[in-house]
């Protein structure tokens, strides 16, 4: 069974445009992009908020390097500092030369993905930071619209980024599930994936999990992205599936989500 976000999506965008009517969210606000290189993750990353930017009536500025270059600093001070924008969108890979500094020096308020230590220390300690990455927040959302209550459930995350795994991890602490956090280390990874309920797989290796690997009624989320064939695939090769395994596709799952919610928390209105 393919678990599709289409209608959470429309129900969303629907919701964010009555907010900015009403005033709630603030629909002045610029959005701030930076991508670095070539990555197809991140290109698609972009080309969905510029899509979901423009059915909002949201300004988008995006910048682009190549390479490794002064600009980057200069121009992130500039929109760091601008107060026409509401947040700023690091996208990984962030060249090596310049990412400490970028995340140190980034305004917690503008901070979209939730990779400066205020915010990643705010939901690590249980307390409420400005931002929560969108990607989490995207998977926990359409995780929950298939079993609302994961309440005990015994719930495997293959990633321990900072900005999928381990948010992600303390997102789903609060639901009260069972968590097991996987990653490259770790041994018997199918063990693991055979007594879950829920699986959230990250890895961004094209089409590795197949319909054996996990229970019979297992549901999972698929957040990795990869090209396979010169297409955009996650890391859940659906062929195979049984009916009562319940499948996030991609496209058309966590990805669509992420990057409305991203733009919900761009428009936010924040106390000094």
């Amino acid at each position: 069974m393919e678990l599709r976000s289409d209608q959470i999506k429309k129900d969303l965008l629907d919701k964010i445009k009555k907010q900015i009517e009403e005033g709630t969210l603030d629909g002045t606000k610029e959005c701030c992009v930076f991508r670095f290189g070539e990555d197809s993750g991140a290109k698609s990353y972009e080309r969905g908020l510029v899509k979901t930017a423009q059915s909002l009536g949201i300004k988008l500025r995006t910048h682009h390097y190549d390479q490794m270059t002064d600009q980057i600093l200069e121009d992130f001070a500039r929109e760091n500092k601008d107060d026409q924008v509401g947040g700023i969108l690091l996208l990984e890979p962030i060249f090596k030369e310049v990412e400490d500094q970028l995340k140190r020096d980034l305004d917690p308020k503008k901070d979209l993905d939730g990779v400066t230590l205020y915010n990643r220390g705010a939901l690590y300690s249980g307390l409420t930071p400005y931002h929560i990455p969108a990607t989490p927040r995207a998977a926990l959302m359409l995780c929950k619209s298939y079993w609302q209550d994961l309440s005990g459930k015994e719930v495997v995350v293959i990633n321990r980024t900072t900005v999928v795994g381990k948010p992600l991890l303390h997102l789903l602490l609060k639901e009260n599930a069972t968590v097991t956090l996987c990653h490259s280390k770790t041994k018997n990874l199918k063990d693991h994936l055979k007594r879950a309920d829920i699986v959230f797989t990250a890895t961004g290796r094209a089409h590795s999990i197949q319909s054996e690997d996990v229970g019979d009624h297992a549901l999972v989320i698929d957040i990795g992205l990869g090209m396979k064939d010169g297409k955009l695939v996650g890391d859940v090769d659906y062929q195979g599936f049984k009916d009562s395994q319940v499948v996030t596709p991609v496209p058309g799952g966590v990805g669509a989500l992420t990057n409305t919610l991203l733009l919900e928390s761009c428009l936010k209105k924040h106390r000094d």
